[in-house]
């Protein structure tokens, strides 16, 4: 599977936040992969990431309808950040995809989440339901060929 940076060099771009105006890196990385997007975020999802956050999924969704959140990384997400998560979601499957969320903190697996969007425990799983929903052979799933010659 080959992994692209959608924009720039995959570096988180900088935003004002936090105590006293101190610049911290907004913690968004998009990503183009085989037949979606990928969209990981890391720390606090609060007001200030909003607009960093839209500005992501707007990216990841001019690239495929298909968009994969990972949230392994994320402490915190304030109610305004699950809101552009399930708008995305909307969006993702308005245009023929879906928006699949990856690995989300517990709070929110209880908070029913996947009534909403698409929940996996995990990365991977959420990668491989992408790629299997899209119909695009994975690793295990690819046409191999026998010592005779014959497709399997």
């Amino acid at each position: 599977m080959t992994v692209v940076p959608i924009k720039g060099d995959g570096r988180p771009q900088m935003n004002r936040s936090g105590t006293g105006g101190v610049p911290e890196s907004v913690p968004i990385t998009t990503y183009s992969l085989t037949g979606a997007s990928l969209v990981r975020l890391v720390g606090d999802i609060d007001l200030d990431v909003v607009p960093a956050l839209q500005t992501a999924f707007e990216s990841a969704a001019a690239a495929h309808s298909w968009v994969i959140v990972d949230l392994s990384r994320v402490r915190i997400i304030e109610s305004v950040g699950l809101s552009v998560l399930v708008t995305a979601g909307f969006v993702a499957r308005k245009d023929g995809g879906d928006l699949l969320v990856a690995a989300p903190p517990k709070f929110l697996r209880t908070a029913r989440l996947a009534a909403t969007l698409s929940v996996y425990d995990t990365l991977p799983q959420a990668m491989t339901a992408a790629l299997r929903r899209r119909n695009i052979p994975t690793a295990s799933t690819a046409t191999t060929r026998r010592r005779d010659g014959a497709c399997r």
